[in-house]
């Protein structure tokens, strides 16, 4: 669970790079960040808030926003978001053909999946050349909606109220706090 002083620290990272995002922010409305972000966060460790942060800063040239934030922080959490639908398709045909069916090598999203477009009795009794191509489209949508869905699921707001809003700014509050 993050707390202020690391959203603090992880917005301190943040206005390393991308300094002109931080440029207008005065004291008052940067304590008002801290404690909005802080309940976006709350459910998120500092440690994967780090990785994040790396991540992000590593391929982004703009200042990411909290939803790309948390859209980061989901797929780290849970892998099977990591894929994409082409990969797991190939990863499905290479090690579920034949003898060798091995679902461990293709992630859950991708085994749900397959069992709801037929399964492996479907993909097998398929003419390669007619059928399969439909199959493997029909797979890929669906993939790629229930992932989807899962981001949004995973997405979706805490219900709790935020909090403090209208409070007088604490002592050692705001941007100083980044310079500190």
């Amino acid at each position: 669970m993050a707390t202020e002083k690391e959203v603090t620290q992880l917005l301190g990272i943040f206005a390393a790079f991308y300094p002109r995002t931080f440029e207008k922010i005065d004291d008052d409305a940067f304590t008002v960040m801290v404690m909005l972000w802080s309940q976006k966060l709350l459910r998120y460790s500092y440690a994967e808030l780090a990785v994040v942060a790396d991540r992000l800063t590593t391929k982004s040239k703009w200042m990411p926003s909290m939803a790309e934030i948390i859209n980061e922080l989901e797929t780290i959490r849970n892998p099977d978001l990591q894929g994409n639908a082409e990969e797991e398709w190939d990863a499905v045909c290479q090690f579920g053909g034949g003898y060798g069916k091995d679902p461990s090598r293709y992630s859950q999203l991708a085994a749900d999946t397959l069992r709801l477009i037929g399964g492996w009795d479907r993909i097998g009794n398929s003419d390669e050349y007619k059928e399969l191509p439909w199959i493997r489209k029909e797979f890929v949508e669906l993939y790629n909606q229930r992932k989807q869905s899962v981001k949004e699921g995973k997405m979706l707001p805490s219900s709790e109220p935020v909090l403090g809003l209208g409070e007088g700014t604490r002592s050692g509050s705001g941007m100083s706090r980044l310079l500190a």
